[in-house]
Protein backbone atom coordinates (compact mmCIF):
# COMPACT_ATOMS: atom_id res chain seq x y z
CA UNK A 1 0.00 0.00 0.00
CA UNK A 2 1.31 3.26 -1.01
CA UNK A 3 0.52 6.05 1.42
CA UNK A 4 -0.31 9.93 0.53
CA UNK A 5 1.84 12.89 1.29
CA UNK A 6 -0.34 13.14 4.45
CA UNK A 7 0.38 9.91 5.58
CA UNK A 8 -3.50 8.58 4.45
CA UNK A 9 -3.38 5.21 2.91
CA UNK A 10 -5.00 5.27 -0.78
CA UNK A 11 -7.15 2.80 -2.06
CA UNK A 12 -4.76 0.86 -3.58
CA UNK A 13 -6.11 -2.19 -1.93
CA UNK A 14 -9.27 -3.06 -0.08
CA UNK A 15 -7.45 -2.28 3.15
CA UNK A 16 -7.56 0.81 4.88
CA UNK A 17 -5.48 2.00 8.38
CA UNK A 18 -7.86 3.80 11.08
CA UNK A 19 -5.94 5.08 14.12
CA UNK A 20 -3.53 1.97 13.66
CA UNK A 21 -6.37 -0.78 12.85
CA UNK A 22 -6.83 -2.80 9.71
CA UNK A 23 -10.16 -1.66 7.91
CA UNK A 24 -11.27 -4.22 5.21
CA UNK A 25 -13.58 -3.38 2.86
CA UNK A 26 -14.69 -5.11 -0.32
CA UNK A 27 -15.30 -2.59 -3.29
CA UNK A 28 -13.50 1.39 -3.25
CA UNK A 29 -16.25 1.89 -4.75
CA UNK A 30 -20.26 1.14 -5.18
CA UNK A 31 -22.37 2.50 -7.23
CA UNK A 32 -26.20 1.58 -6.35
CA UNK A 33 -27.59 1.30 -9.79
CA UNK A 34 -26.59 0.34 -13.87
CA UNK A 35 -28.75 2.78 -15.49
CA UNK A 36 -27.18 5.08 -18.17
CA UNK A 37 -25.68 7.55 -14.84
CA UNK A 38 -24.17 4.51 -12.77
CA UNK A 39 -22.68 2.68 -16.02
CA UNK A 40 -21.43 5.39 -17.31
CA UNK A 41 -19.63 6.23 -13.78
CA UNK A 42 -18.17 2.93 -13.99
CA UNK A 43 -16.71 3.40 -17.29
CA UNK A 44 -15.22 6.64 -16.18
CA UNK A 45 -13.44 5.29 -13.29
CA UNK A 46 -12.28 2.46 -15.18
CA UNK A 47 -10.55 4.86 -18.16
CA UNK A 48 -9.26 7.38 -15.41
CA UNK A 49 -8.47 5.46 -11.90
CA UNK A 50 -7.87 1.67 -13.65
CA UNK A 51 -6.97 0.35 -10.02
CA UNK A 52 -9.95 0.98 -8.53
CA UNK A 53 -11.88 -1.93 -7.61
CA UNK A 54 -15.94 -0.67 -8.13
CA UNK A 55 -19.02 -2.86 -8.09
CA UNK A 56 -22.42 -2.31 -9.70
CA UNK A 57 -25.29 -3.61 -8.25
CA UNK A 58 -28.42 -3.56 -10.24
CA UNK A 59 -32.02 -4.13 -9.60
CA UNK A 60 -33.04 -5.11 -13.48
CA UNK A 61 -31.41 -9.20 -14.60
CA UNK A 62 -29.29 -8.70 -17.95
CA UNK A 63 -31.98 -9.00 -20.48
CA UNK A 64 -32.09 -5.20 -21.28
CA UNK A 65 -35.70 -4.76 -24.10
CA UNK A 66 -34.22 -2.65 -26.68
CA UNK A 67 -35.82 0.35 -28.00
CA UNK A 68 -38.12 0.67 -24.70
CA UNK A 69 -37.96 0.84 -20.86
CA UNK A 70 -36.69 4.28 -20.37
CA UNK A 71 -36.66 8.03 -21.58
CA UNK A 72 -33.98 10.01 -22.86
CA UNK A 73 -32.76 9.27 -26.05
CA UNK A 74 -31.40 12.27 -27.17
CA UNK A 75 -28.49 14.11 -26.79
CA UNK A 76 -27.03 17.62 -27.35
CA UNK A 77 -23.27 19.09 -27.46
CA UNK A 78 -22.10 19.02 -23.90
CA UNK A 79 -23.89 15.27 -23.70
CA UNK A 80 -22.61 14.01 -26.62
CA UNK A 81 -18.89 15.53 -25.75
CA UNK A 82 -19.19 13.26 -22.67
CA UNK A 83 -20.19 9.72 -24.39
CA UNK A 84 -17.78 10.08 -27.06
CA UNK A 85 -14.59 12.00 -25.27
CA UNK A 86 -14.85 11.21 -21.91
CA UNK A 87 -15.85 7.61 -22.00
CA UNK A 88 -14.23 7.49 -25.50
CA UNK A 89 -17.36 5.60 -27.16
CA UNK A 90 -16.90 7.83 -30.30
CA UNK A 91 -16.81 4.97 -32.95
CA UNK A 92 -19.35 2.69 -31.16
CA UNK A 93 -21.87 5.86 -31.16
CA UNK A 94 -21.32 6.03 -34.93
CA UNK A 95 -22.10 2.48 -35.56
CA UNK A 96 -24.39 1.71 -33.15
CA UNK A 97 -26.55 4.56 -32.89
CA UNK A 98 -27.92 7.53 -35.11
CA UNK A 99 -26.81 11.02 -35.53
CA UNK A 100 -28.53 13.55 -35.02
CA UNK A 101 -29.92 16.47 -37.17
CA UNK A 102 -30.39 19.16 -34.50
CA UNK A 103 -33.66 20.25 -32.91
CA UNK A 104 -36.58 21.27 -35.27
CA UNK A 105 -39.70 22.34 -33.91
CA UNK A 106 -43.41 22.81 -35.79
CA UNK A 107 -45.60 25.70 -34.76
CA UNK A 108 -49.04 27.18 -35.82
CA UNK A 109 -52.07 25.48 -36.53
CA UNK A 110 -52.14 21.93 -35.30
CA UNK A 111 -55.23 21.34 -37.48
CA UNK A 112 -54.07 22.72 -40.30
CA UNK A 113 -51.55 20.83 -43.13
CA UNK A 114 -47.84 19.98 -41.42
CA UNK A 115 -46.73 22.47 -44.74
CA UNK A 116 -48.34 25.57 -43.54
CA UNK A 117 -46.77 25.43 -40.43
CA UNK A 118 -43.63 27.23 -39.41
CA UNK A 119 -40.65 25.51 -39.27
CA UNK A 120 -37.83 26.20 -37.51
CA UNK A 121 -34.89 23.56 -37.98
CA UNK A 122 -31.96 22.79 -40.15
CA UNK A 123 -31.22 21.81 -43.72
CA UNK A 124 -28.20 19.85 -43.34
CA UNK A 125 -26.47 17.63 -40.44
CA UNK A 126 -24.84 19.81 -37.25
CA UNK A 127 -21.43 20.78 -38.17
CA UNK A 128 -20.86 19.23 -34.32
CA UNK A 129 -21.94 15.32 -34.23
CA UNK A 130 -24.83 14.28 -31.00
CA UNK A 131 -26.78 11.56 -31.15
CA UNK A 132 -30.36 9.66 -30.89
CA UNK A 133 -29.64 7.23 -28.66
CA UNK A 134 -31.51 3.81 -28.06
CA UNK A 135 -31.12 3.30 -24.21
CA UNK A 136 -32.02 -0.07 -23.75
CA UNK A 137 -29.24 -0.61 -26.35
CA UNK A 138 -26.97 1.88 -25.20
CA UNK A 139 -26.61 0.22 -21.20
CA UNK A 140 -27.04 -3.29 -22.90
CA UNK A 141 -23.55 -2.77 -24.43
CA UNK A 142 -22.31 -0.29 -21.39
CA UNK A 143 -22.50 -3.49 -18.95
CA UNK A 144 -20.33 -5.50 -20.97
CA UNK A 145 -17.87 -2.97 -21.04
CA UNK A 146 -17.72 -2.71 -17.73
CA UNK A 147 -17.33 -6.74 -17.48
CA UNK A 148 -14.79 -5.82 -19.99
CA UNK A 149 -13.23 -3.82 -17.83
CA UNK A 150 -12.99 -5.43 -14.45
CA UNK A 151 -16.07 -3.83 -12.82
CA UNK A 152 -18.25 -6.38 -10.62
CA UNK A 153 -21.48 -6.37 -11.91
CA UNK A 154 -23.99 -7.89 -9.97
CA UNK A 155 -27.36 -7.96 -11.52
CA UNK A 156 -30.77 -8.96 -10.23
CA UNK A 157 -30.03 -7.52 -6.77
CA UNK A 158 -32.14 -4.37 -5.44
CA UNK A 159 -30.81 -2.17 -3.01
CA UNK A 160 -32.34 -2.62 0.43
CA UNK A 161 -30.51 -0.54 3.22
CA UNK A 162 -27.36 1.59 2.39
CA UNK A 163 -25.66 2.49 6.21
CA UNK A 164 -22.69 5.86 5.71
CA UNK A 165 -20.19 4.84 7.52
CA UNK A 166 -18.82 7.62 9.96
CA UNK A 167 -15.47 9.06 9.50
CA UNK A 168 -13.38 6.61 7.97
CA UNK A 169 -15.47 3.42 8.57
CA UNK A 170 -16.41 1.75 5.19
CA UNK A 171 -20.09 1.75 4.46
CA UNK A 172 -22.82 -0.87 4.04
CA UNK A 173 -25.05 -1.72 1.11
CA UNK A 174 -27.42 -4.81 2.11
CA UNK A 175 -29.12 -5.77 -1.40
CA UNK A 176 -31.39 -8.83 -2.02
CA UNK A 177 -30.01 -11.34 -4.35
CA UNK A 178 -31.90 -12.74 -7.44
CA UNK A 179 -32.29 -16.36 -5.16
CA UNK A 180 -33.89 -14.31 -2.61
CA UNK A 181 -30.98 -14.34 -0.32
CA UNK A 182 -29.85 -11.24 1.71
CA UNK A 183 -26.55 -10.08 1.22
CA UNK A 184 -23.93 -7.11 1.84
CA UNK A 185 -20.93 -5.54 0.81
CA UNK A 186 -19.12 -2.83 2.27
CA UNK A 187 -16.30 0.03 0.34
CA UNK A 188 -15.19 3.38 0.62
CA UNK A 189 -17.42 5.22 -1.45
CA UNK A 190 -21.21 4.96 -2.10
CA UNK A 191 -22.87 6.56 -5.42
CA UNK A 192 -26.56 6.23 -5.58
CA UNK A 193 -27.10 6.06 -9.34
CA UNK A 194 -30.97 4.51 -8.40
CA UNK A 195 -32.44 7.51 -10.32
CA UNK A 196 -35.85 8.09 -8.82
CA UNK A 197 -35.27 6.20 -6.18
CA UNK A 198 -32.50 8.43 -4.54
CA UNK A 199 -31.91 6.34 -1.57
CA UNK A 200 -29.64 8.84 -0.22
CA UNK A 201 -31.37 11.51 -0.56
CA UNK A 202 -34.84 9.88 1.32
CA UNK A 203 -32.44 8.53 3.87
CA UNK A 204 -31.33 12.07 4.74
CA UNK A 205 -34.29 13.88 3.72
CA UNK A 206 -32.34 16.15 1.57
CA UNK A 207 -34.95 16.09 -1.54
CA UNK A 208 -36.16 19.37 -2.44
CA UNK A 209 -39.95 19.99 -4.66
CA UNK A 210 -38.85 21.53 -7.92
CA UNK A 211 -38.66 25.64 -8.01
CA UNK A 212 -40.57 25.93 -11.41
CA UNK A 213 -44.21 25.24 -12.86
CA UNK A 214 -45.53 22.01 -12.16
CA UNK A 215 -45.01 19.69 -15.58
CA UNK A 216 -45.53 15.95 -16.42
CA UNK A 217 -44.88 14.00 -19.34
CA UNK A 218 -45.90 10.37 -20.66
CA UNK A 219 -44.34 8.56 -23.36
CA UNK A 220 -43.97 4.95 -25.31
CA UNK A 221 -42.40 3.33 -28.04
CA UNK A 222 -43.87 2.36 -31.42
CA UNK A 223 -42.26 -0.22 -33.68
CA UNK A 224 -40.74 0.89 -37.22
CA UNK A 225 -40.16 4.99 -38.02
CA UNK A 226 -42.50 7.84 -37.77
CA UNK A 227 -40.59 9.75 -40.52
CA UNK A 228 -42.10 13.49 -40.06
CA UNK A 229 -41.33 13.69 -43.98
CA UNK A 230 -44.39 11.25 -44.21
CA UNK A 231 -47.17 14.07 -42.73
CA UNK A 232 -46.77 15.60 -45.81
CA UNK A 233 -47.95 14.73 -49.54
CA UNK A 234 -44.77 14.14 -52.13
CA UNK A 235 -46.16 16.76 -54.29
CA UNK A 236 -45.65 19.39 -51.98
CA UNK A 237 -41.76 19.85 -53.39
CA UNK A 238 -40.62 23.09 -52.01
CA UNK A 239 -41.35 21.50 -48.37
CA UNK A 240 -39.51 18.63 -49.04
CA UNK A 241 -36.41 20.00 -50.92
CA UNK A 242 -35.97 22.86 -48.07
CA UNK A 243 -34.75 19.52 -46.33
CA UNK A 244 -33.11 17.27 -48.72
CA UNK A 245 -33.10 13.31 -48.63
CA UNK A 246 -35.89 13.15 -46.89
CA UNK A 247 -33.60 13.81 -43.33
CA UNK A 248 -36.24 15.82 -40.58
CA UNK A 249 -36.55 12.42 -38.72
CA UNK A 250 -33.23 12.58 -37.85
CA UNK A 251 -34.15 15.83 -35.68
CA UNK A 252 -35.34 15.73 -32.16
CA UNK A 253 -38.93 16.74 -33.72
CA UNK A 254 -41.25 18.85 -31.74
CA UNK A 255 -44.86 20.00 -32.32
CA UNK A 256 -45.72 22.48 -30.03
CA UNK A 257 -48.82 24.48 -28.60
CA UNK A 258 -50.26 26.14 -25.59
CA UNK A 259 -48.36 24.77 -22.53
CA UNK A 260 -46.85 21.72 -24.51
CA UNK A 261 -44.87 20.26 -26.68
CA UNK A 262 -44.42 16.52 -28.72
CA UNK A 263 -41.33 14.96 -29.21
CA UNK A 264 -40.73 12.57 -32.01
CA UNK A 265 -37.28 10.88 -31.66
CA UNK A 266 -35.95 8.00 -34.07
CA UNK A 267 -34.03 4.98 -32.56
CA UNK A 268 -31.37 2.90 -34.14
CA UNK A 269 -33.95 -0.29 -33.66
CA UNK A 270 -36.45 0.53 -35.89
CA UNK A 271 -38.44 2.51 -33.42
CA UNK A 272 -39.55 5.74 -32.38
CA UNK A 273 -40.07 7.52 -29.59
CA UNK A 274 -43.29 9.55 -28.80
CA UNK A 275 -43.46 11.71 -25.25
CA UNK A 276 -45.94 14.76 -24.28
CA UNK A 277 -44.76 17.11 -22.12
CA UNK A 278 -47.36 19.58 -21.07
CA UNK A 279 -47.52 22.57 -17.99
CA UNK A 280 -50.00 20.83 -15.32
CA UNK A 281 -52.16 24.31 -15.49
CA UNK A 282 -53.01 23.83 -18.80
CA UNK A 283 -53.02 20.52 -19.45
CA UNK A 284 -54.12 18.35 -16.32
CA UNK A 285 -51.92 15.37 -16.09
CA UNK A 286 -55.17 12.81 -15.96
CA UNK A 287 -56.10 13.68 -19.62
CA UNK A 288 -52.89 11.84 -21.05
CA UNK A 289 -51.68 9.20 -18.04
CA UNK A 290 -52.77 6.40 -20.23
CA UNK A 291 -52.20 5.26 -23.50
CA UNK A 292 -55.80 5.58 -24.64
CA UNK A 293 -56.06 8.85 -23.03
CA UNK A 294 -52.47 10.15 -25.08
CA UNK A 295 -53.70 8.84 -27.90
CA UNK A 296 -57.10 10.84 -27.16
CA UNK A 297 -55.00 14.17 -25.84
CA UNK A 298 -52.72 14.13 -29.48
CA UNK A 299 -56.18 14.07 -31.26
CA UNK A 300 -57.11 17.04 -29.54
CA UNK A 301 -54.41 18.86 -29.49
CA UNK A 302 -51.79 17.13 -32.34
CA UNK A 303 -54.73 15.49 -35.08
CA UNK A 304 -52.02 14.86 -37.47
CA UNK A 305 -49.83 13.27 -35.34
CA UNK A 306 -52.14 11.18 -33.61
CA UNK A 307 -53.26 9.88 -37.16
CA UNK A 308 -49.90 8.83 -37.44
CA UNK A 309 -49.61 7.00 -34.67
CA UNK A 310 -53.57 5.20 -34.86
CA UNK A 311 -52.65 1.63 -34.98
CA UNK A 312 -49.56 0.77 -33.92
CA UNK A 313 -49.24 -1.12 -30.88
CA UNK A 314 -47.10 0.45 -28.27
CA UNK A 315 -43.86 -1.24 -27.29
CA UNK A 316 -44.18 0.47 -23.89
CA UNK A 317 -45.94 3.42 -22.01
CA UNK A 318 -44.00 5.88 -19.22
CA UNK A 319 -45.57 8.34 -17.07
CA UNK A 320 -44.12 11.02 -14.92
CA UNK A 321 -46.14 13.31 -13.33
CA UNK A 322 -44.52 16.35 -11.82
CA UNK A 323 -41.13 15.45 -12.98
CA UNK A 324 -38.60 17.80 -11.92
CA UNK A 325 -37.07 18.24 -8.03
CA UNK A 326 -34.07 19.70 -6.61
CA UNK A 327 -31.36 19.14 -3.36
CA UNK A 328 -29.83 20.11 -0.76
CA UNK A 329 -26.87 18.64 -1.34
CA UNK A 330 -25.77 16.18 -3.36
CA UNK A 331 -22.27 15.18 -2.21
CA UNK A 332 -20.46 14.80 0.68
CA UNK A 333 -16.87 14.51 2.66
CA UNK A 334 -18.64 11.55 3.84
CA UNK A 335 -17.79 9.65 0.90
CA UNK A 336 -21.01 9.77 -0.85
CA UNK A 337 -22.32 11.34 -4.15
CA UNK A 338 -25.71 11.45 -6.09
CA UNK A 339 -25.61 11.18 -9.62
CA UNK A 340 -27.90 11.70 -12.57
CA UNK A 341 -31.40 11.66 -11.23
CA UNK A 342 -30.44 10.34 -8.28
CA UNK A 343 -29.29 13.88 -7.32
CA UNK A 344 -31.36 16.03 -9.18
CA UNK A 345 -33.95 16.45 -12.18
CA UNK A 346 -34.39 19.62 -14.43
CA UNK A 347 -37.03 20.27 -17.14
CA UNK A 348 -36.10 17.89 -19.89
CA UNK A 349 -36.70 20.72 -22.71
CA UNK A 350 -33.32 21.11 -24.91
CA UNK A 351 -32.47 16.87 -23.07
CA UNK A 352 -30.36 17.78 -20.29
CA UNK A 353 -30.14 14.82 -18.91
CA UNK A 354 -27.15 13.02 -19.87
CA UNK A 355 -25.21 16.64 -19.31
CA UNK A 356 -26.16 16.02 -15.79
CA UNK A 357 -24.90 12.59 -15.38
CA UNK A 358 -21.62 13.98 -17.29
CA UNK A 359 -21.45 16.85 -14.38
CA UNK A 360 -22.20 14.47 -11.77
CA UNK A 361 -19.77 11.90 -12.85
CA UNK A 362 -17.52 14.10 -13.39
CA UNK A 363 -17.37 15.29 -10.14
CA UNK A 364 -17.52 12.51 -8.25
CA UNK A 365 -14.00 10.93 -10.08
CA UNK A 366 -12.52 14.46 -9.31
CA UNK A 367 -13.90 13.49 -5.51
CA UNK A 368 -12.78 9.93 -5.53
CA UNK A 369 -9.06 11.49 -6.47
CA UNK A 370 -9.05 14.19 -4.28
CA UNK A 371 -9.67 12.05 -1.30
CA UNK A 372 -7.07 9.16 -2.53
CA UNK A 373 -4.70 12.69 -2.59
CA UNK A 374 -5.90 13.12 1.09
CA UNK A 375 -6.90 16.25 -0.63
CA UNK A 376 -10.75 16.40 0.04
CA UNK A 377 -12.20 19.32 1.58
CA UNK A 378 -15.44 20.44 2.20
CA UNK A 379 -15.85 24.00 0.95
CA UNK A 380 -14.80 21.74 -2.43
CA UNK A 381 -17.69 19.81 -1.85
CA UNK A 382 -20.16 21.90 -1.22
CA UNK A 383 -19.46 24.23 -4.18
CA UNK A 384 -19.85 21.01 -6.27
CA UNK A 385 -23.26 20.80 -4.92
CA UNK A 386 -24.20 24.01 -5.26
CA UNK A 387 -23.03 24.33 -8.61
CA UNK A 388 -25.02 21.98 -9.83
CA UNK A 389 -27.59 22.53 -7.78
CA UNK A 390 -28.42 26.02 -8.77
CA UNK A 391 -27.55 25.22 -12.38
CA UNK A 392 -30.60 22.43 -12.56
CA UNK A 393 -32.94 25.09 -10.80
CA UNK A 394 -31.70 27.98 -13.28
CA UNK A 395 -32.26 25.33 -16.24
CA UNK A 396 -35.58 24.34 -15.01
CA UNK A 397 -36.74 27.92 -14.11
CA UNK A 398 -35.92 29.25 -17.90
CA UNK A 399 -36.88 26.10 -19.76
CA UNK A 400 -40.59 25.59 -18.24
CA UNK A 401 -40.54 29.94 -18.18
CA UNK A 402 -40.51 29.37 -22.40
CA UNK A 403 -43.78 27.19 -22.22
CA UNK A 404 -45.29 30.26 -22.89
CA UNK A 405 -43.33 31.15 -25.88
CA UNK A 406 -44.84 27.47 -27.94
CA UNK A 407 -47.79 29.77 -29.17
CA UNK A 408 -45.73 32.27 -31.06
CA UNK A 409 -43.17 31.20 -33.75
CA UNK A 410 -40.94 34.63 -33.84
CA UNK A 411 -40.82 34.59 -30.25
CA UNK A 412 -39.78 31.00 -29.77
CA UNK A 413 -37.13 31.53 -32.40
CA UNK A 414 -35.73 34.25 -31.01
CA UNK A 415 -35.45 32.22 -27.64
CA UNK A 416 -34.06 29.16 -29.01
CA UNK A 417 -31.08 30.68 -30.77
CA UNK A 418 -30.61 32.25 -26.88
CA UNK A 419 -30.76 29.08 -25.32
CA UNK A 420 -28.44 27.27 -28.20
CA UNK A 421 -25.91 30.08 -27.81
CA UNK A 422 -25.91 30.13 -24.14
CA UNK A 423 -25.08 26.28 -23.93
CA UNK A 424 -22.19 26.60 -26.89
CA UNK A 425 -21.16 29.68 -25.11
CA UNK A 426 -21.42 29.13 -20.97
CA UNK A 427 -22.17 25.83 -20.29
CA UNK A 428 -19.90 23.60 -22.75
CA UNK A 429 -16.48 25.59 -22.30
CA UNK A 430 -17.00 24.62 -18.75
CA UNK A 431 -16.66 21.15 -19.26
CA UNK A 432 -15.14 21.07 -22.22
CA UNK A 433 -12.00 22.91 -20.36
CA UNK A 434 -12.56 21.01 -17.41
CA UNK A 435 -13.51 24.18 -15.61
CA UNK A 436 -15.80 22.22 -12.78
CA UNK A 437 -12.74 20.45 -11.34
CA UNK A 438 -10.04 23.36 -11.99
CA UNK A 439 -9.81 26.06 -9.04
CA UNK A 440 -6.97 27.86 -11.10
CA UNK A 441 -9.62 28.09 -14.34
CA UNK A 442 -12.38 29.33 -12.47
CA UNK A 443 -10.46 32.12 -10.55
CA UNK A 444 -9.10 33.07 -14.15
CA UNK A 445 -12.59 33.70 -15.54
CA UNK A 446 -13.91 35.51 -12.62
CA UNK A 447 -11.11 38.03 -13.28
CA UNK A 448 -12.30 38.72 -16.63
CA UNK A 449 -15.87 38.48 -16.08
CA UNK A 450 -17.48 41.44 -15.69
CA UNK A 451 -21.24 40.61 -16.63
CA UNK A 452 -23.01 37.90 -14.54
CA UNK A 453 -25.07 35.36 -17.72
CA UNK A 454 -27.85 35.19 -15.28
CA UNK A 455 -28.69 38.59 -14.97
CA UNK A 456 -27.95 38.82 -19.02
CA UNK A 457 -30.47 35.72 -19.59
CA UNK A 458 -33.28 37.45 -16.87
CA UNK A 459 -33.12 40.18 -19.26
CA UNK A 460 -33.41 38.38 -22.30
CA UNK A 461 -36.37 36.38 -21.12
CA UNK A 462 -37.84 39.52 -19.85
CA UNK A 463 -37.52 41.18 -23.59
CA UNK A 464 -39.19 38.20 -24.46
CA UNK A 465 -42.18 38.24 -22.41
CA UNK A 466 -42.89 41.98 -23.45
CA UNK A 467 -42.41 40.95 -27.45
CA UNK A 468 -45.35 37.64 -26.62
CA UNK A 469 -47.45 40.15 -25.26
CA UNK A 470 -47.38 42.38 -27.46
CA UNK A 471 -47.98 40.44 -30.35
CA UNK A 472 -50.65 38.69 -28.52
CA UNK A 473 -52.67 41.91 -28.52
CA UNK A 474 -52.14 42.04 -32.26
CA UNK A 475 -49.03 43.98 -32.98
CA UNK A 476 -46.18 42.35 -35.05
CA UNK A 477 -45.66 41.80 -38.79
CA UNK A 478 -42.81 38.73 -38.71
CA UNK A 479 -43.46 35.14 -39.33
CA UNK A 480 -41.70 32.78 -41.53
CA UNK A 481 -42.48 29.36 -43.35
CA UNK A 482 -38.69 27.85 -42.57
CA UNK A 483 -35.67 29.19 -40.18
CA UNK A 484 -32.75 27.34 -41.35
CA UNK A 485 -31.03 28.14 -37.83
CA UNK A 486 -28.07 26.34 -38.65
CA UNK A 487 -27.03 28.32 -41.54
CA UNK A 488 -27.09 31.49 -39.06
CA UNK A 489 -23.41 32.41 -39.76
CA UNK A 490 -23.15 34.44 -36.66
CA UNK A 491 -24.22 31.04 -34.73
CA UNK A 492 -21.57 28.79 -36.68
CA UNK A 493 -18.90 30.83 -36.44
CA UNK A 494 -19.80 31.14 -32.26
CA UNK A 495 -19.98 27.50 -32.21
CA UNK A 496 -16.74 27.25 -33.20
CA UNK A 497 -15.03 29.41 -31.07
CA UNK A 498 -16.53 27.55 -28.16
CA UNK A 499 -16.85 23.67 -28.63
CA UNK A 500 -13.28 22.94 -27.95
CA UNK A 501 -10.86 22.57 -25.61
CA UNK A 502 -8.83 25.77 -25.12
CA UNK A 503 -4.71 25.01 -25.41
CA UNK A 504 -4.15 27.38 -22.26
CA UNK A 505 -6.01 29.35 -19.61
CA UNK A 506 -5.23 32.58 -21.32
CA UNK A 507 -6.72 31.16 -25.02
CA UNK A 508 -9.84 30.10 -22.19
CA UNK A 509 -9.78 33.43 -21.06
CA UNK A 510 -9.51 35.51 -24.13
CA UNK A 511 -12.63 33.56 -25.73
CA UNK A 512 -15.28 34.20 -22.11
CA UNK A 513 -14.39 37.61 -22.86
CA UNK A 514 -15.56 37.39 -26.29
CA UNK A 515 -18.74 35.16 -24.90
CA UNK A 516 -19.68 37.61 -22.60
CA UNK A 517 -19.86 40.56 -24.85
CA UNK A 518 -21.57 38.74 -27.95
CA UNK A 519 -24.11 37.87 -25.37
CA UNK A 520 -24.86 41.60 -25.15
CA UNK A 521 -25.16 41.69 -28.35
CA UNK A 522 -27.23 38.97 -29.31
CA UNK A 523 -30.27 40.50 -26.82
CA UNK A 524 -29.37 43.72 -28.41
CA UNK A 525 -30.03 42.26 -31.81
CA UNK A 526 -33.18 40.69 -30.33
CA UNK A 527 -34.41 43.95 -29.09
CA UNK A 528 -33.55 45.78 -32.56
CA UNK A 529 -35.62 42.95 -34.54
CA UNK A 530 -38.39 42.98 -31.52
CA UNK A 531 -38.83 46.60 -32.37
CA UNK A 532 -38.54 46.08 -36.32
CA UNK A 533 -41.58 43.70 -35.82
CA UNK A 534 -43.54 45.49 -33.48
CA UNK A 535 -43.04 49.50 -34.29
CA UNK A 536 -40.87 49.69 -37.90
CA UNK A 537 -41.84 53.18 -38.46
CA UNK A 538 -39.68 53.89 -35.78
CA UNK A 539 -36.38 52.16 -36.09
CA UNK A 540 -34.46 54.97 -37.61
CA UNK A 541 -34.18 56.64 -34.17
CA UNK A 542 -32.31 53.89 -32.95
CA UNK A 543 -30.12 53.89 -35.61
CA UNK A 544 -27.53 56.42 -34.08
CA UNK A 545 -27.07 53.79 -31.44
CA UNK A 546 -24.24 51.67 -31.13
CA UNK A 547 -24.86 50.02 -28.11
CA UNK A 548 -27.69 50.15 -25.84
CA UNK A 549 -27.99 49.87 -22.16
CA UNK A 550 -29.12 46.51 -21.44
CA UNK A 551 -30.44 46.97 -18.10
CA UNK A 552 -32.90 49.64 -19.44
CA UNK A 553 -34.26 47.85 -22.62
CA UNK A 554 -37.91 47.61 -22.87
CA UNK A 555 -40.44 47.80 -25.81
CA UNK A 556 -42.19 50.09 -24.00
CA UNK A 557 -42.31 53.36 -26.64
CA UNK A 558 -43.08 55.54 -23.50
CA UNK A 559 -39.74 54.87 -21.95
CA UNK A 560 -37.88 54.82 -24.89
CA UNK A 561 -35.72 57.96 -23.92
CA UNK A 562 -34.35 55.82 -21.62
CA UNK A 563 -33.44 53.30 -24.19
CA UNK A 564 -31.64 55.73 -26.22
CA UNK A 565 -28.37 55.58 -24.05
CA UNK A 566 -25.39 54.95 -26.29
CA UNK A 567 -22.69 52.54 -23.65
CA UNK A 568 -19.37 53.53 -24.71
CA UNK A 569 -18.24 50.27 -26.71
CA UNK A 570 -15.25 50.06 -29.17
CA UNK A 571 -15.96 51.01 -32.39
CA UNK A 572 -15.77 48.07 -33.74
CA UNK A 573 -18.97 46.72 -31.80
CA UNK A 574 -21.79 45.76 -33.96
CA UNK A 575 -24.50 44.20 -33.26
CA UNK A 576 -26.93 44.36 -36.40
CA UNK A 577 -25.54 41.85 -37.98
CA UNK A 578 -26.56 39.44 -36.08
CA UNK A 579 -30.34 41.62 -36.63
CA UNK A 580 -29.95 41.12 -40.31
CA UNK A 581 -29.67 37.73 -40.48
CA UNK A 582 -31.74 36.71 -38.25
CA UNK A 583 -34.30 39.27 -40.26
CA UNK A 584 -33.47 37.44 -43.35
CA UNK A 585 -35.29 34.44 -42.16
CA UNK A 586 -38.60 36.40 -41.89
CA UNK A 587 -40.98 37.15 -43.92
CA UNK A 588 -44.45 39.73 -43.29
CA UNK A 589 -47.54 38.04 -42.13
CA UNK A 590 -50.45 37.29 -44.98
CA UNK A 591 -52.43 40.17 -43.43
CA UNK A 592 -50.06 42.54 -43.15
Amino acid sequence: MVSSSRGRPTMSDNNHQENGMSVEQDYDVVICGAGLGGLALARQLSLNKPGLRVALIEARGADIPKAAWKVGESTVEFGAHYLRDHLQLGSYLESAHLSKRGLRFFFGDARGKVQDRPEFGSAAPSPFITYQLDRGVLEHDLRQFARDAGTTLLEDCKVTQIEVGPDETPHLVRYKAGDGQIREITCRWLVDASGRRRLIQNKFDLSVPSKGHACSSAWFRVEGLLDVDNLVDPSERDWHERVPGQKRYLSTNHFVGEGYWVWIIPLSGNATSVGIVCRDAVHPFNTYNTFDKALAWLGDHEPRLAEFVAGRKPLDFRVMSQYSYTSKRIFSTDRWACIGEAAVFSDPFYSPGLDFIGMTNTITVDMIDRDMRGELKPTQVEIYSRYVILLNDQITRFNQHGYDYFTDEVVTAARVLWDVSAAWGYMCPQFFNYVLIDSEKQAALRKVTNTSYMLLATKLYALLDEWLAARKAGGGRFTYEFFNYLNQQWLLEFRKGNLQEHESIDALCAQHAINMEFFEKLIMAVFYLAVDDLYPERLAQLEPIRAFDISRLTLDPKRWSEVQTNVEKGEDFDFRYIYREMKSKLKLRATQ
